[in-house]
């Protein structure tokens, strides 16, 4: 960026990084919460989730956040549908 200021190169191009970044943010996140949110539960962990990161700013509210829904879908295992066992053979 340094070397396109030296030679009066415009860097306007650049306004556009910012909105295509969260673009991808938001589809990748659209992608895998289409492919692993598929109960009710689930989905309600992952909206208080974006909520709680969203009205907590602190880097510590990320990892408490994975550990709480964590906990909650452990103790909740049991309800979990089991995958019948693949052979690797």
């Amino acid at each position: 960026m340094a070397s396109f200021e030296t030679k009066q190169i415009s860097i306007a191009f650049t306004r556009f990084i910012q909105p295509m970044a969260v673009g991808f943010i938001v589809y990748g996140a659209y992608s895998i919460g289409i492919k692993t949110v598929t109960r009710p539960r689930a989905f309600l962990l992952m909206v208080l989730a974006a909520v709680i990161s969203y009205f907590i700013k602190t880097p510590v509210v990320f990892p408490a956040i994975l550990i709480v829904a964590g906990c909650i879908t452990a103790f909740n295992y049991k309800a979990h549908p089991r995958e019948p066992k693949r052979n690797s053979m």
